[in-house]
């Protein structure tokens, strides 16, 4: 580790980049208004895209857009697959995930349609990138097994050319492997990408793994470390202007802080962070900022700017997280997997149809007919086969549209009620004029909060699992209320950190009831999960 740090701090000042780069783009800008070539205008307006991304979502939006519609006019595949894929990493960076997966699926699509396995490796790496944020990392990992079989497919061919953005790859296989507790395997990653980005030359993307590292060793409770990777991932991301990376390890560092009780020290990098997340026009960034200033604001008992501050995390948070969004990006996974059987089925129908053709030169009227009759069978059992395939995946996402929204809202309203109880105490306290000011939030976050949360979650639970809480208590019939809404949330696969999150309790508190939970279930002892059990009812 020391030694990788070592030379990246030697490589970090080798060279002026920041000069370079804003001499190319005053030339890009220039040559922009004399040339009339569309292609022309096409490359240079996605490069311009590309230099402002990291410090400017909106003005890197503008151009990206412009680089589209010139796209469009020179009817160039390989251009409109380009510009989908630059558009399509900026709503990504903003926070708008159901436009950028639609932006993705589009480029993907026109690579697989032109046989371009190069790009195409990129944009699976991609859509990976939308299912790390939805939380989707079995899915994720699954995807990134195809995306080595195919790296390695090119490589059997004698084509190397995307050796160097396996760094890309490696570090989302990090960040996976650390949301699934694989910390030291985590660790080997980043260090695999670091020495491939180094190797290639790709030191604007070392803030972004040092800022994947950092958080890793933080989980290992090597402090440190994550300190030292912190250090070096700020002066990466100021030596490139990158105020996305920059905003991120500003948060970290502002945690940190915090668990130190250094209040202070937290709030100025909260703050600091909010203002690269403000500058790079990151919706997920600005939301995470104002929940880190909320939490700080909480401990230090200054519960009216705490309030304010989760009212913008809030606001933030439904723009990303709401169910027009996720209905949306259901619509589109939905969508693509559909497009891709048909399309495969397709090529099936192609070369049936073209092996019958043959054989049909050499029969006879009558076995003509029946090869007729055999085809038309067989293509209504394929349709009745996809329209099954369909509805099950229909099923599949509308199950997750369903959990995803119920969760969210109860969380909120755990939330707001604790809001509302430290608001109450303070109010005791507090003189008359902050006393009217307290009373009236407490009113206001009353009245947002919804009672009958668990009642709705158990409804909605009930149309996806249907029948779940009855043979619960058919079979189990001693099971507390609790104990019962502990059972569902382990049937959705939530592990022990999350459950202890949103019912307001610590990990041992949860991991006591858990225990107690496989006893009443008779499964002490025993191998069986307690997770895959309640599954099977």
């Amino acid at each position: 580790m020391n030694k990788i740090i070592y030379l990246a701090s030697i490589i970090l000042f080798s060279f002026s980049l920041n000069a370079q780069n804003t001499d190319h783009f005053r030339f890009l800008t220039q040559q922009l208004q004399e040339t009339s070539n569309d292609s022309v205008k096409t490359e240079m307006l996605i490069e311009l895209s590309k230099l402002t991304r990291s410090q400017n979502l909106s003005e890197s939006l503008s151009y990206a857009r412009q680089a589209q519609k010139t796209a469009e006019s020179t009817e160039s595949p390989e251009l409109m697959a380009i510009a989908h894929n630059n558009l399509g990493i900026i709503f990504y960076h903003i926070g708008e995930y159901d436009q950028a997966l639609e932006h993705f699926l589009d480029s993907k699509r026109i690579y697989e349609t032109n046989r371009n396995y190069n790009a195409l490796i990129g944009q699976i790496n991609n859509i990976c990138g939308v299912l790390l944020q939805l939380e989707e990392y079995d899915k994720a990992w699954d995807l990134y097994q195809e995306l080595f079989e195919k790296q390695n497919a090119l490589l059997a061919k004698g084509d190397s050319s995307n050796l160097s953005q396996l760094h890309v790859f490696y570090n989302s296989m990090g960040i996976i492997s650390e949301k699934r507790g694989e910390l030291k395997k985590a660790q080997s990653y980043f260090e695999m990408a670091i020495e491939n980005a180094t190797k290639y030359d790709y030191k604007n993307r070392l803030a972004s793994i040092y800022n994947s590292m950092a958080e890793n060793y933080f989980e290992q409770k090597q402090t440190d470390n994550a300190l030292q990777c912190l250090r070096l991932a700020i002066e990466f991301s100021e030596y490139f202007d990158d105020m996305i990376e920059l905003s991120k390890a500003k948060q970290q560092l502002s945690k940190y802080f915090l668990d130190q009780n250094s209040y202070k020290e937290a709030l100025a990098n909260a703050t600091e962070s909010l203002s690269a997340a403000t500058k790079a026009g990151s919706n997920v960034l600005k939301g995470d900022s104002y929940h880190l200033l909320y939490q700080i604001e909480e401990q230090k008992g200054n519960y009216l700017n705490a309030l304010n501050h989760y009212k913008n995390y809030t606001s933030y948070q439904d723009s990303i997280f709401n169910e027009k969004t996720i209905k949306e990006i259901t619509r589109l996974e939905m969508t693509h997997q559909f497009e891709k059987q048909e399309e495969q089925f397709k090529i099936q129908n192609s070369r049936i149809k073209f092996i019958y053709g043959i054989i049909i030169l050499g029969l006879l009227l009558g076995l003509v007919i029946f090869v007729l009759y055999y085809l038309l069978n067989k293509s209504r059992d394929k349709g009745a086969y996809l329209t099954k395939q369909t509805l099950e995946k229909d099923l599949e996402l509308r199950e997750r549209e369903l959990v995803m929204k119920e969760l969210y809202l109860v969380e909120k309203n755990e939330t707001l009620k604790k809001v509302t109880k430290q608001l109450s105490e303070v109010q005791l306290k507090a003189d008359a004029v902050s006393n009217e000011i307290i009373a009236e939030s407490i009113s206001l976050l009353k009245s947002s909060l919804n009672k009958s949360v668990w009642e709705e979650f158990e409804t909605r639970y009930q149309q996806v699992h249907e029948g779940f809480y009855e043979k619960l208590r058919e079979q189990f019939s001693f099971l507390t209320p609790t104990e019962e809404k502990l059972s569902a949330l382990l049937r959705l696969g939530m592990s022990s950190k999350e459950i202890a999150e949103l019912t307001q309790q610590s990990v041992k508190s949860v991991e006591v009831a858990r225990s107690r939970l496989r006893k009443k279930l008779n499964l002490t002892n025993t191998n069986v999960n307690l997770s895959t059990f309640l599954a099977q009812l």
